[in-house]
């Protein structure tokens, strides 16, 4: 049986394509080859920086959707909105492809814009387009991602402080009892995975009674994370935890194969995000808690970050967004602080 578990929410922690634009004013649409626009101009006094310019910004993103890039849209557009700039939420057709996020970040230079935002993961695709940037006298801040400062500067969850939290987490959930487990990952390719995943390791040097499988990949897909799960439980019964880190599809995946194998009681799961659906899975004990990385801070305070700069402000180079765990004893408010309605009751 599981130990009884509890955490308050605290902060620990140019192919075809799709532009949504925000502004405050004058709302515009317009459609192009291969391209659709919508959004608006902004009008407001407050878009006037130091150098006394409106600005347009390019957030350059993973994907349209999701647990977490919807929120740090919704962040972006509304700084966006409140400055009066025009800003222009971007992402590639296929979810992760550099190559497109490259193509879509050669856009925003050509159409003249002040600054790119983003998670520009890869530092060997994105280092010459950073630079060539610089050279137009762009600004470049990534979020949730780190280029080891060639940017100008970076916001996002601190990939140390994830692991240990991560770490943490499930010691407090099993407590003396035995546990092997499975840390679920959308890919490696990011280097700050392995910081994430080497600090979890570390975190639980000394829990004898903790084992770890090793890491799994999921491709940020619910169907595979559910699937493998299901395969390795088969196969080795004595895996009985999964961390889901960097994957709202395992976060959806996992709970999954929890509920339909009636392991609630047996399976420790810690997910990542915090979508309406991760939500009502924590009510219904398929996850007992999820780690939410704050996106709506990373899509609204790295425009604010920007406007500091260009007022002549210091600005940290690297910012730590923070993280809250949530559990079923708030899943309800917490859902609604970020526009969800969870709809399940506790378990």
């Amino acid at each position: 049986m599981k130990r009884f578990f509890k955490v308050a929410m605290a902060t620990v922690l140019c192919m075809g394509l799709t532009l949504t634009g925000c502004g405050s004013a004058d709302n515009t649409s317009a459609t192009t080859s291969g391209t659709t626009t919508s959004g608006t101009t902004g009008q407001s006094d407050s878009s006037k920086t130091a150098t006394g310019d409106k600005k347009t910004i390019y957030f350059v993103s993973l994907k349209v959707g999701g647990a977490a890039w919807s929120q740090a849209q919704q962040g972006f557009e509304d700084a966006c909105k409140e400055l009066g700039w025009d800003g222009y939420y971007v992402a590639p057709t296929t979810a992760n492809d550099s190559s497109q996020m490259a193509n879509l970040c050669e856009t925003a230079m050509t159409s003249g814009a002040d600054a790119i935002l983003g998670p520009l993961f890869d530092k060997d695709v994105f280092t010459d387009i950073i630079e060539r940037a610089h050279e137009q006298g762009m600004l470049v801040g990534t979020t949730n991602t780190y280029l080891d400062g060639i940017e100008d500067f970076n916001i996002g969850t601190d990939q140390k402080n994830m692991g240990v939290t991560q770490a943490e987490t499930l010691i407090d959930l099993v407590g003396d009892n035995p546990c092997k487990v499975v840390w679920m990952t959308m890919n490696i390719s990011n280097a700050s995975i392995m910081e994430t995943y080497d600090a979890f390791c570390q975190a639980l040097e000394g829990h004898d009674n903790i084992s770890i499988h090793g890491i799994e990949l999921d491709d940020n897909n619910p169907t595979t994370a559910a699937d493998k799960m299901n395969n390795l439980w088969k196969a080795d019964p004595a895996i009985n935890a999964v961390v889901c880190n960097d994957s709202s599809g395992a976060s959806l995946g996992i709970p999954n194969f929890i509920e339909e194998n009636n392991l609630q009681d047996e399976f420790y799961s810690i997910g990542i995000d915090a979508s309406a659906d991760i939500l009502n899975y924590v009510m219904t004990g398929g996850l007992d808690c999820t780690l939410d990385q704050n996106f709506y801070k990373m899509g609204y305070e790295s425009v604010y970050m920007l406007k500091d700069v260009w007022d002549g402000k210091e600005v940290e180079k690297k910012v730590d967004s923070g993280m809250n765990c949530v559990t079923s004893a708030d899943a309800v408010e917490y859902g609604a602080s970020r526009g969800y309605e969870v709809t399940a009751t506790a378990k």
